[in-house]
């Protein structure tokens, strides 16, 4: 049987994924594709929350290497290194979490 999340999943990558550059993982400034995020941070206890959260949805076929803190992905002429990895297995993605 057909995996029957393929068809959603290839079709939120069409409209979604764009091109970064990324190095770390194997890669030495390679071309690969992902989906940027940036929302709301978790908020603290203080006085308000302005945090943002910047992170990138990878396919895991796309690197050769887990992801780890360190790497470096270039989106719009912005720099971002990665902080955080988690792994995402059930649909072969990486999800990082980005700081500048």
């Amino acid at each position: 049987m057909a995996d029957p999340f393929a068809a959603g999943l290839a079709a939120i990558d069409a409209v979604f994924r764009e091109a970064v550059v990324y190095t770390g993982a194997g890669l030495d400034a390679a071309p690969i594709r992902a989906i940027y995020a940036d929302e709301a941070a978790q908020p603290f206890v203080g006085g308000g929350s302005t945090l943002r959260q910047v992170s990138f949805e990878l396919d895991q076929a796309d690197l050769p290497e887990r992801p780890r803190k360190g790497n470096v992905i270039v989106r719009a002429g912005v720099t971002w290194k990665v902080d955080d990895v988690t792994d995402r297995d059930d649909i072969g993605r990486y999800v990082v979490v980005m700081k500048r």
